[in-house]
């Protein structure tokens, strides 16, 4: 691989090049319009500015490496990016390793072993059937018991919708029902 041959550029800017945007311009500006502010994501949280810290991108260097299959795998199941999720891992470690080795408690990122559950993927898929078998006994009543429509096999496609626009979130739907 020639150094010399690769362009680099965002998303955003190789589809400006191509002649493309995925940006829906005429919604937003109709959204805007009408006054429409969207919503802020509760499981987000608040922005911390004397927390915040500026962190420049370093220059990526291009290289073979051999890793186990099961291992690729894993960080491919999570969707495009792949590449991005080994070297935030890579940089963890190498972050542990470097306090470590000065004497210092290894850095965290802020999510305790209770927040860190509600982060792996799909946990919110099963908080709400947990929380739907437990607290009404079946999907069916759920839907019954908030006058959601659906029925059926529609039930499952709209779930998180209709829990998301119930509570504000799937995390405030299970504070609800667990306390």
């Amino acid at each position: 691989m020639n150094e010399n041959n690769i362009e680099r550029m965002s998303l955003n800017e190789a589809l400006l090049q191509r002649g493309e945007n995925r940006t829906d311009w005429d919604r937003l500006r109709e959204q805007q319009a009408a006054g429409f502010e969207p919503a802020a994501d509760p499981d987000e949280g608040e922005f911390d500015e004397a927390r915040a810290r500026v962190v420049m991108p370093c220059r990526k260097q291009a290289i073979s490496v051999r890793l186990d299959t099961d291992i690729l795998e894993f960080f491919k199941a999570g969707g495009p990016g792949y590449q991005t999720r080994i070297n935030a891992a890579l940089r963890m470690y190498m972050n542990s390793r470097l306090a470590l080795s000065a004497g210092q408690p290894a850095p965290s990122r802020g999510v305790g072993a209770t927040a860190r559950q509600y982060r792996t993927p799909g946990w919110d898929s099963k908080a709400i059937a947990e929380t739907a078998r437990e607290k009404y006994g079946n999907f069916t009543k759920l839907f019954e018991a908030h006058d959601w429509p659906e029925r059926g096999r529609d039930m499952m496609p709209k779930v998180q919708t209709r829990v998301k626009q119930t509570y504000g979130s799937v995390m405030a739907f299970v504070r609800h029902h667990h306390g």
